[in-house]
């Protein structure tokens, strides 16, 4: 009995160790398994992780690239346009090339009766405030107010009743002064303290040359009916002369022609409306320069 045992317990000793060694030699390969497994997937991972981040850097390169040949074109524009416009359009607004040339004033010249009219020039503004109205007048000129080479020279006959508002001197360059003031229609009064046979063709002549030299619209204005008081001795048949004389002198040119002769002869009771029979009441020149303003911009 003893004996069997110590046999058996030989045998579990050996097969034992046997078993031992194998489960080590299993242990060692599944070691040696696992560390290659190991390495191998290190490498694996190692090769991804490369790839990645070099096709990012790869993508970055070309993004960078891109925007580098957007900022150069951006700034190949950019060099083609005026600093203080690159990068946005320009707006201009268009205006006219003339605006500052358009003439759309007027100009009085007369006599005494114009004098006398413009005393009441600050109402007659109000009434036309779209454009000025200057006036050159003196009490007493003849048609030789506006002389051969188209000037004005005041104060020679009477320099107590005169008025200029065109520039305020005692000459005036008829042509220099209504360029200036930019004047657009001229209304002239003369006649009346000189009627004789070339009265009509003196101012004829003048304002003519007036006209071509200025390139403004020039009308002339009648002579008014002369009412006898016992003050003038004056023809009423020569003013109606004179005023027919230029009337037909100036047919068909550039000059215009304003008949205010008549609207005054026809107006009911004109004879009251003068005191000396030469000069009339506001009521009768308010007439007369409301007729005249009738003509503005007409033919210019």
């Amino acid at each position: 009995m003893y004996e069997a045992d110590k046999f058996w317990r030989g045998r579990a000793v050996a097969v034992s160790d046997k078993t031992r060694y194998r489960l080590y030699r299993i242990f060692l390969i599944l070691t040696i398994v696992n560390i290659v497994f190991i390495v191998l997937h290190e490498n694996s991972y190692f090769s991804s992780v490369q790839t990645v981040k070099t096709e990012s850097r790869t993508a970055l390169d070309e993004s960078d690239t891109k925007v580098a040949e957007k900022t150069e074109e951006v700034s190949y524009i950019n060099e083609d346009m005026p600093e203080e416009t690159a990068g946005a359009e320009e707006i201009v607004e268009a205006k006219p090339e003339d605006a500052q040339d358009v003439r759309n004033n007027v100009l009085i010249i007369g006599d005494s009766n114009i004098y006398l009219m413009s005393r009441n020039r600050a109402e007659y503004s109000k009434m036309h405030e779209a454009f000025e109205i200057y006036w050159i007048t003196e009490s007493g000129v003849s048609v030789d107010f506006i002389t051969e080479e188209l000037e004005v020279e005041l104060g020679r006959v009477s320099p107590d009743l005169m008025i200029n508002t065109l520039n305020g001197k005692m000459s005036v360059d008829l042509v220099k002064e209504m360029e200036n003031n930019k004047i657009r229609d001229v209304f002239v009064m003369l006649g009346i303290n000189q009627l004789n046979d070339k009265t009509a063709e003196v101012v004829s002549d003048r304002l003519l040359k007036l006209a071509e030299a200025s390139g403004s619209k020039i009308s002339y204005v009648a002579v008014l009916p002369f009412v006898d008081k016992g003050r003038y001795s004056i023809n009423n048949g020569d003013i109606v002369k004179h005023n027919e004389d230029v009337r037909q002198r100036l047919a068909g040119t550039a000059v215009g022609y304003i008949d205010a002769y008549s609207p005054v002869k026809n107006f009911d009771g004109y004879e009251a409306e003068t005191s000396d029979g030469i000069h009339y009441s506001e009521n009768i020149y308010d007439g007369i320069f409301h007729k005249m303003m009738e003509y503005t911009g007409k033919n210019s």
